[in-house]
């Protein structure tokens, strides 16, 4: 069987990339033969290495019918797996929305959307979907239950988490002198944050907060691995007296990011990693970390106890702030600073929880359980 996987290129180690390439890598294991189609590029093919295999990646530009077109005809796939956010799908939300089944369907590929919800969706968005799936994933259990309750069918929708590459994202002993590699101190307690610096939802201000209320106690230092963007960060660096205490790269690069290995390594080197976002489709920065070891700290939205097996520690929410079309579940820097308190202190998960954590998070185990879903609906793989 041969899948188009259809979302950011495999060759960005950010956001959709990092899901491409992972759900790629391991479904050609499985013996898939696979297929890449970037919506973020144009022009002649590149090629990407994994496993020491060269794949192609093929232009699908912005979900436009003469990029799918070509793509389709040039690799002929049984199944296309588009990984994005739904609101692509709906005028009146997205500039330039595209729909695939309109195309797909003319030359017999199923259409199967691998779809993220950070809140309540709105209905253009469900009736999108109903419109232009053949089958839709969830990527967790709470927004299955969502897409359910605001009227998507049982009987063509999946709960397919993503998962992580293990074989990476481990438990390594690195030398505390790697820290300055990355501009960190070699024995200052270490939290660290990271993702697309465009994006208020991340709420780093909160972080920084709380990095702030603990220093009053204790020598901690704040790596934050993302760029200005919605927020002003030296402006609350400056603000909470943070002054030394806040490392930021010096070049970021939204659409890229850094090696695979690198993160790896940057995870294993701190000693806890921390999200206060408000929203938050999946947030496997949180997913990677716990499968390096390291303790995580979040705040108590449904989909970070789901996706790290309730193995953190949690800041509950205390308050709804209106976004564009959902609410914002904040929590505070005071509740965030309790629960870093006490990995400060000593807290850490126990060795057979991460164990088990890496099992279940594992590209082996989602494969395996995206063949399962093949075997429940012929209507997809026959």
């Amino acid at each position: 069987m041969k899948i188009l996987i259809l979302s950011d290129s495999p060759s960005i180690t950010t956001g959709y990339g990092v899901i491409a390439y992972g759900f790629g890598k391991y479904l050609n294991r499985a013996g898939f033969e696979v297929v890449f189609g970037s919506l973020q590029q144009m022009g002649m093919p590149v090629k990407i290495e994994i496993d020491g295999e060269l794949f192609p990646v093929y232009s699908c530009y912005g979900g436009q019918t003469q990029y799918l077109e070509k793509t389709v005809e040039l690799t002929r796939p049984d199944i296309a797996i588009h990984i994005r956010d739904p609101i692509v799908l709906t005028p009146t939300l997205f500039i330039q929305p595209y729909k695939l089944k309109p195309t797909l369907s003319r030359y017999g590929v199923k259409v199967v959307h691998w779809a993220p919800i950070m809140g309540e969706p709105p209905s253009e968005v469900v009736s999108a979907l109903i419109e232009d799936s053949d089958l839709l994933l969830a990527p967790t259990e709470w927004a299955y239950n969502l897409y359910i309750y605001h009227g998507f069918p049982s009987n063509k929708m999946e709960v397919l988490r993503w998962g992580v590459d293990t074989e990476i994202y481990k438990p390594q002993q690195i030398p505390i002198e790697e820290r300055a590699v990355y501009g960190l101190s070699p024995d200052r307690f270490v939290v660290m944050a990271a993702g697309v610096h465009d994006r208020i939802h991340k709420a780093y201000p909160i972080l920084m907060k709380a990095t702030s209320i603990l220093a009053k106690k204790y020598d901690v230092e704040l790596y934050l691995h993302t760029g200005v963007g919605s927020f002003k960060l030296d402006h609350y660096v400056d603000m909470l007296g943070l002054r030394g205490r806040v490392v930021i790269p010096a070049v970021y690069i939204k659409d890229w990011g850094i090696p695979f290995e690198d993160m790896a390594k940057l995870y294993n080197l701190v000693d806890v990693v921390c999200s206060p976002s408000t929203l938050e489709g999946a947030n496997m920065i949180l997913c990677e970390a716990l499968a390096c070891g390291k303790p995580i700290v979040a705040s108590e939205l449904p989909v970070h106890v789901e996706m790290t097996m309730n193995g953190g520690l949690y800041a509950p929410i205390v308050a709804e702030m209106p976004d564009t079309t959902c609410f914002m579940q904040v929590t505070t820097a005071e509740k965030i600073a309790e629960q870093l308190e006490k990995v400060i202190e000593g807290w850490r998960p126990n060795q057979e929880f991460i164990e088990a954590y890496r099992r279940w998070i594992s590209w082996e185990s989602r494969v395996r359980e995206f063949i399962e879903i093949l075997e429940n609906h012929p209507e997809i793989s026959s």
